[in-house]
């Protein structure tokens, strides 16, 4: 969770009475590691927590003393602007990065929020500044609601609004071609009153010139060949026996490819380790959020790990399809479970189903 022991021993940091009392601890340990924040930035709580990152609600106490044209136009403009917009106070969200944290994404994410300033509906970089292995972006403060306090009642037309603000936040990051990796409703702040959203945390983002085309659904057919584990092939082959053990020094061709994501909104591509992702695998991520909406469950798939995600995928789109998307990116697929359909699952039975 929050590097706590980065508080030195005889330090004491007096907080004021609107801190968080849960937070105390962690922004004590936020100030001790930073000197100096506290003249910048009020801090008043911890708001979420990864793997990486910590992000903390604070208000600007500089706020004046510069100019914030650049990142303020996507927020305030028309579609966000109201009349308490000036007298209000000005909170933002300090993203604290932890060392253990690789460099070049963490250049990679300040190039990424840079180049996102003014867009509509995607949070932004205000500035950002680092102290010996501490980096801290500052980013702008979004009033939203957790996903599972509405998610439930929302009706279709409700659904409709929330999925064009998202695709709106899509469209803005494709149009640079810039792959988010990590869609999911965490990650889309949403408030339900304003019914205006942003998103966030470009932590695992990247550029889709990043990849190359050596994946075979680059070249758009779908081999012949899936690959050495073909059925086909394999009758000409003498099996060993069975056992529990596994080659020490496998020499044979793994597949590699980035799996950055959250369980349960990865794509087929991603799963299949392809090495031409595209900013299709967002679009997928959207499209499982679509579905959360109408099946009116989430999380919707709970799989441990790759293996089991393809399994749940496959009780949807039925075991055809599965195995042509495998082939489509030089994998195979195969399995035995009687509870898979060989054909997808109509849409209109799998919501009335629910």
């Amino acid at each position: 969770m929050i590097h706590t022991s980065l508080i030195k021993k005889n330090t004491k940091i007096k907080l004021s009475n609107d801190v968080d009392k849960g937070s105390v601890r962690e922004i004590e340990a936020l100030l001790s590691a930073v000197p100096g924040l506290e003249e910048q930035y009020h801090v008043l709580k911890l708001i979420g927590y990864g793997t990486f990152s910590s992000v903390f609600k604070a208000i600007d106490l500089k706020y004046h003393e510069y100019d914030n044209s650049s990142w303020e136009r996507g927020l305030n403009s028309p579609r966000y602007c109201t009349r308490l917009a000036v007298q209000r106070t000005h909170y933002v969200a300090i993203k604290q990065i932890y060392p253990t944290q690789s460099s070049h994404r963490i250049i990679k994410e300040l190039k990424i929020l840079n180049e996102l300033k003014g867009k509509p509906s995607v949070t932004c970089a205000i500035t950002a500044f680092r102290y010996q292995d501490q980096v801290l972006i500052v980013l702008p403060y979004i009033m939203h609601s957790d996903f599972r306090e509405f998610y439930l009642g929302y009706t279709l037309a409700d659904v409709s609004i929330y999925i064009r603000e998202l695709f709106q936040a899509l469209s803005s990051i494709h149009e640079l071609s810039i792959i988010h990796r990590d869609i999911k409703p965490a990650n889309f702040c949403w408030n339900p009153f304003s019914r205006k959203g942003s998103l966030v945390d470009f932590g695992l983002a990247q550029w889709e010139n990043e990849f190359d085309a050596s994946c075979a659904c680059s070249k758009k057919y779908i081999p012949n060949n899936p690959g050495f584990f073909d059925k086909e092939n394999m009758e000409s082959f003498e099996l060993l026996e069975p056992n529990n053990a596994y080659i020490k020094k496998d020499l044979r061709p793994c597949k590699r490819g980035e799996r950055g994501g959250t369980r349960g909104f990865r794509a087929p591509e991603v799963l299949f380790r392809c090495k031409s992702q595209r900013c299709a695998i967002d679009v997928w991520s959207a499209g499982i959020i679509l579905l959360i909406f109408f099946i009116k469950r989430f999380p919707l798939f709970q799989s441990e790990n790759d293996i089991d995600a393809v399994v749940e995928l496959t009780h949807f789109f039925g075991r055809q399809e599965m195995k042509k998307c495998a082939r489509l990116h030089d994998c195979s697929f195969d399995d035995n479970i009687p509870s898979i359909p060989d054909s997808r699952v109509p849409w209109r039975k799998l919501i009335k189903i629910s």
